[in-house]
């Protein structure tokens, strides 16, 4: 069986709150991702999406737990094999407009992963630029602009380029189009769609927009209070959930302000710190709740973590 490209274990992480406790943002959770594969990770505002984006990077170190890139841990060992596991790593992030230097133009933009992670002749990278960017759809010509000059959709092509100058075998992407308008959106998408096929990349897609997780994953986790909920093929998830926190998120509707419009019981909840992090809320808790349900196979590829399946599967 071949071994998975990256493996999640056991990820814990948390952070100060105000009253001096701390606050759960990852609670243990575990994948796999095999090459060119695409996982979707779903969830309300509050889930443990970026936190887990940041501990991808190596923005931060989870208090316990680890990730592996072909073997390699990410936090532990020799310098030089973290580095070499970073190095296979690029992330596209929501914004264009914050994650673009509006100061510098598009050449340095898309240049600076080389300057700072391989050693190339300057003839080497700008040959690489010009490839990245006709991968994107964008004309070469356009190089010495700067950010402000271009669309919206433009800037987050460039953002793809800069992410893949450096030719990644895994791409991060954190909502990628949740900035875009409705057309471009889909251009957008469709153009992952291309660069991952073509390039049998792995990608890892933290999303709260639907749409767009079905577009483009092959699997999906649910996450709720940092913990996974529901997991398995993409389309038998967003067409035919069985959690009740997964159906709440796919009949809601994204709102700015709290990243959807899911119902005020669980919006206005904070989640269990013991037990089921939904039983607050839930309309089928028990007192079975008050232990933490471990995820159990409901049929194939599909995962609840919920005492109440077989309920639910009816």
């Amino acid at each position: 069986m071949t071994s998975p490209q990256l493996s999640v274990e056991r990820l814990v992480h948390t952070y100060p709150d105000p009253n001096g406790g701390r606050v759960i943002a990852l609670n243990g959770l575990t994948f796999d991702l095999a090459r060119g594969e695409t996982l979707g990770i779903v969830g309300a505002s509050g889930a443990g999406k970026s936190t887990l984006v940041r501990l991808l990077l190596g923005l931060e170190k989870p208090q316990s737990g680890s990730v592996l890139i072909d073997g390699a841990d990410l936090y532990q060992g020799a310098s030089s094999q973290r580095r070499q596991g970073r190095m296979k790593l690029q992330a596209v992030f929501q914004d264009p407009r914050s994650s673009l230097n509006p100061h510098l133009s598009l050449k340095s933009i898309v240049e600076e992963p080389l300057l700072s992670r391989l050693k190339l002749s300057r003839k080497e990278r700008s040959e690489r630029i010009d490839r990245a960017l006709a991968a994107v759809g964008l004309d070469p010509a356009i190089r010495s602009r700067k950010p402000h000059a271009l669309s919206g959709g433009e800037r987050q092509r460039v953002a793809i380029a800069r992410a893949l100058i450096t030719e990644p075998e895994i791409l991060i992407l954190d909502e990628p189009v949740s900035a875009l308008d409705g057309p471009i959106r889909s251009q957008i998408l469709a153009l992952l769609a291309e660069i991952r096929a073509d390039l049998d990349l792995t990608v890892v897609l933290v999303s709260h927009d639907v749409r767009s997780t079905r577009a483009l994953a092959d699997r999906v986790i649910v996450l709720y209070a940092g913990s996974c909920v529901e997991s398995g093929p993409a389309e038998e998830i967003l067409t035919s959930p069985i959690h009740p926190y997964t159906q709440a998120l796919l009949e809601a509707v994204p709102q700015p302000e709290i990243g959807w419009t899911i119902p005020k019981t669980i919006v206005d909840t904070e989640p269990e710190k013991h037990g089921c992090a939904c039983r607050s809320w839930c309309p089928m808790a028990t007192p079975e709740c008050l232990t933490a349900p471990e995820l159990q196979w409901v049929n194939g590829e599909h995962r609840i973590a919920c005492w109440e399946v077989g309920t639910l599967e009816s």
